[in-house]
């Protein structure tokens, strides 16, 4: 088993999609989507720290639902 840790994904911000040179929200979206895909086998875990969505959240439920693996993150302050 492998475990992956990534940070603030930010799924549905469209200010981050544009700082981080992303033409549209949804190719920001997909971008973390492809690597969770390309580097989770089965078995393995992945975290996320940091923000995952501050709005849309029905979006990131829809994004994280498509994602192979264990999915575990926290609530910070």
């Amino acid at each position: 088993m492998t475990v992956r840790v990534t940070s603030d994904v930010h799924i549905g911000h469209r200010k981050v999609a544009e700082i981080r040179g992303f033409a549209s929200v949804d190719e920001h979206d997909d971008h973390p989507a492809a690597d969770w895909r390309a580097g989770l086998r089965p078995g393995d875990q992945a975290g996320v720290h940091g923000d995952v969505v501050v709005s849309m959240l029905n979006r990131a439920l829809s994004v994280l639902a498509d994602l192979s693996g264990g999915f575990g993150t926290g609530v910070g302050t």
